[in-house]
């Protein structure tokens, strides 16, 4: 559902890059998964007795750099929300989101993810639609002492 908001503001704030740093997020972790997978069926297989536990290790780890990589380019993404928007709170759920996947190994992280994913919810609710831009070349009339003047914008 993040994806298709990312893109739907992509269009609505008109940056490609919003909805791109959503591909790139869901690609890595996509393949992270895959790698991982891949991992302990080919070369776990290979070595079966000797090296499982390490196989299995080096593909949680695979797969847990596929989570951090997401995370970032969520992170990113987020961060030009808050350029385009002025709403702070993605920035702080980006950040929480982004140190919620590091810290994933040591279970704090679930934590943080999860505080980062309602303050997201709430940045989006928060969200003001795009202030409504007269085309360059307009005018309007100014009321001054004198008596009215027309300006070009």
């Amino acid at each position: 559902m993040l994806i298709i908001s990312l893109h739907r503001l992509s269009h609505v704030y008109n940056e490609a890059r919003l909805f791109r740093y959503a591909s790139y997020s869901l690609a890595s972790i996509v393949g992270g998964f895959i790698l991982a997978i891949l991992l302990v069926l080919f070369i776990g297989r290979t070595f079966l007795k000797t090296f499982s536990t390490y196989i299995g290790i080096t593909a949680f780890l695979v797969f847990v750099g596929g989570i951090i990589l997401m995370n970032y380019f969520i992170y990113k993404s987020l961060n030009l929300i808050v350029e385009k928007s002025g709403e702070e709170l993605f920035k702080i759920a980006g950040q929480l989101m982004l140190i919620g996947a590091v810290t994933l190994v040591i279970f704090m992280g679930m934590v943080l993810s999860i505080l980062g994913g309602t303050i997201l919810a709430l940045a989006f609710y928060g969200l003001k639609p795009p202030q409504q831009q007269k085309p360059a070349g307009e005018t309007f009339v100014k009321s001054t002492n004198e008596g009215l003047q027309q300006h070009r914008l």
